[in-house]
């Protein structure tokens, strides 16, 4: 009777795995096959002997550990065992809050800081570059950034679900996060807003009253509709040219990238390859299935930079391969792999990757990244990491800090070396003249208000001072010139 018991148990855990595996992906969006019995009958004998030690091993701390068990918590244990020996960081097994975080991003409708979390060695890692205007993005935060501690808290082997708790919040608060970010380390402090629903801004240039501008900061359920209701308006109001930018566009749902490249690619014309883990190949090719039989011809360019990864490198290599239109600059973030959300339970699921993607030239950019046709690179203090602001920094004092300060200064164009870790009497000055302009206590020492102040000086340049977007119009107006 023991063995049958164990027979049983065995199988349902065996069913249990088997009901993550064959659930076949066609697209980001998940889609499901029903498979035969027989089929099943045939996957549980080819991976039954490899799971009878997971069985085991469950029986006997059920049967036998001494302290309180929870089922659940060993399933998911077991579970997410095996997501963490893929090594893969976008491959995750998601339950309560983690699931319903992942829903609301697909969705596009939460409040919290605008970044996707994975767990990595133990510590809580940002998986993917933050979302356009969010909290993450404001404050600089980047991919492969390590979480160390959340409001002074370590999270050192922290659950997932726990981390996206402390995180996420009402607007308006503040979370503390302290960063690693390569040998620097460093706290951001973010005020929590609302995630846009909405991933489409657009309008008219200032200046150039024929040129349209779309911004597209991810790609979820109603972004290819919102982009083009925004293409038809702009047109309406005067464009014949478009600059579309996808900096720090993490991606989002293949569906959407796909009905907005079909706009800009001549029907029949390769737009992506999938290849799947056998190495077939699979062309998707621009129709008016994918764009309800909306072309954009008029000149297009397409701006990107090191945070634009997923389904914004889907966009551009389309853009820059099929359609032959230009796309600006720099070196894309390089993740060139699919996911799938697959089900497990009402209160689980999986994000799976299931395909690598291709160009339409069939290039394979991942962790390589896309070239831009033109290179255009921010200035050099873009780049600056946020400085440590648990310290005052003064004349005499020396180190990385007070490189990123006077980086920060020179970028400012205050009259300081940019190369120097020295807080000389140049650095002094600068930050005297600093405090003056801004309503600050005037006494040359970059104190944590005073940083935060500068820091927050450098985003604004950064945004009324955008060499990326001048050099996008400057092509569109070469193009127009050229009758192009």
């Amino acid at each position: 009777m023991k063995e049958e018991k164990q027979i049983s148990f065995k199988r349902h855990v065996i069913i249990l795995v088997v009901t993550v595996l064959i659930v076949a992906l066609v697209s980001t969006v998940a889609s499901y096959q029903i498979i035969s019995r027989k089929r099943q009958e045939a996957i549980l004998n080819e991976i039954g002997g490899d799971l009878g030690e997971v069985a085991m091993t469950y029986q006997k701390i059920m049967s036998q550990y001494v302290g309180k068990v929870s089922p659940k918590e060993l399933s998911e244990g077991a579970i997410k065992g095996m997501t963490n020996a893929l090594d893969d960081p976008y491959t995750e097994y998601y339950s309560g809050a983690e699931k319903q975080s992942l829903d609301d991003t697909i969705s596009g409708s939460f409040e919290g800081i605008g970044a996707v979390m994975t767990i990595k060695d133990g510590v809580p890692m940002i998986a993917e570059p933050p979302i356009a205007d969010t909290p993450a993005e404001k404050k600089q935060l980047r991919a492969n950034d390590l979480i160390l501690k959340i409001d002074g808290k370590e999270t050192k082997d922290e659950e997932l679900t726990d981390v996206v708790k402390k995180i996420r919040g009402k607007k308006g608060t503040d979370v503390t996060l302290t960063i690693q970010r390569d040998a620097d380390v460093f706290d951001v402090i973010l005020t929590r807003d609302k995630i846009p629903v909405e991933s489409v801004f657009a309008h008219i240039d200032s200046e150039q009253p024929t040129v349209g501008y779309i911004q597209v900061t991810t790609f979820s359920e109603n972004t290819a509709a919102d982009f083009e209701k925004a293409l038809v308006d702009l047109k309406k109001q005067g464009a014949n040219s478009y600059i579309i930018d996808m900096r720090k566009n993490p991606g989002g749902l293949l569906t959407a990238v796909l009905s907005m490249a079909s706009m800009f690619v001549e029907d029949g014309q390769t737009i992506l390859q999938i290849e799947n883990k056998n190495g077939e190949k699979e062309e998707i090719k621009a129709d008016k299935k994918l764009d309800n039989g909306h072309k954009v011809k008029e000149p297009v360019v397409v701006l990107v930079d090191e945070q634009s990864a997923s389904a914004s490198e889907i966009f551009a290599a389309a853009i820059k391969e099929a359609a032959k239109m230009p796309v600006i600059g720099t070196k894309t973030f390089g993740k060139g792999t699919m996911q799938s959300i697959q089900p497990i339970t009402d209160e689980s699921e999986l994000k799976l990757t299931t395909n690598k993607w291709l160009t339409p030239k069939g290039n394979w950019i991942h962790k390589k990244g896309l070239k831009p046709t033109i290179e255009s690179r921010y200035p050099f203090y873009a780049y600056l990491n946020p400085m440590d602001k648990e310290n005052s920094y003064q004349f005499g004092a020396e180190g990385k800090q007070v490189l990123l300060l006077n980086g920060m200064l020179a970028g400012l164009d205050y009259e300081v070396s940019q190369e120097s870790e020295v807080f000389d009497a140049a650095t002094q000055e600068a930050v005297t003249r600093f405090q003056e302009e801004h309503d600050l206590s005037a006494t040359g020492i970059a104190n944590r208000d005073t940083i935060n102040a500068i820091e927050m000086a450098v985003i604004q340049k950064l945004k009324d001072n955008d060499p990326q977007y001048d050099k996008a119009i400057e092509t569109l107006l070469s193009s127009s010139e050229k009758g192009e």
